[in-house]
């Protein structure tokens, strides 16, 4: 991915690098908010937060995101302190058993999981303006909107994406 500076279509004003940003930011806001941790209105603590994306640091946007976020302050604005860390590929087991707080998947992985209502796992935010995955249908199958998915049954591969 090539982030770019300055006007893009589309854009309000804010280049979609800070657009990342800013949902990383919001997405780890949540998880500090769900650790219930009792502040007074007077006086803040910082909560700790573990953030895990993937494999070994790399040149991606779960990553770049995370760490550019922690450099420029922002987590620290939120209250929060951010752990980066990365794994073997192990990184959703590691979710669901509560080692880390937030984590990156795709949306196949995180569909299989939601499969089992066990699994209380949750996607709160997107990194990009688009996912890597579609939703495909016969014509005559009559769905033509989100909406006519709901009570359907669908397959997917899991694999990882070139």
């Amino acid at each position: 991915m090539v982030i770019q500076h300055g006007e893009m279509r589309g854009n309000t004003g804010m280049d979609r690098f800070k657009k990342y940003l800013l949902w990383m930011g919001i997405g780890l806001l949540f998880a500090g908010a769900s650790l219930g941790a009792a502040c007074s209105d007077e006086e803040t603590t910082a909560r700790p937060v573990t953030f895990m994306a993937g494999f070994k640091p790399q040149a991606n946007l779960p990553f770049v995101a995370a760490y550019v976020a922690q450099e420029k302050g922002y987590f620290t604005e939120q209250d929060l302190v951010v752990d980066i860390k990365h794994s073997t590929g192990e990184h959703l087991n590691l979710l669901m058993s509560g080692d880390v707080d937030f984590t990156t998947a795709d949306a196949n992985s995180v569909l299989k999981r939601r499969v089992d209502p066990e699994l209380p796992i949750v996607a709160v935010a997107l990194f990009g303006q688009q996912g890597q995955q579609a939703f495909v249908s016969l014509g005559e199958s009559g769905i033509q909107t989100p909406n006519d998915w709901e009570g359907k049954t669908f397959g997917y591969k899991i694999s990882v994406p070139p």
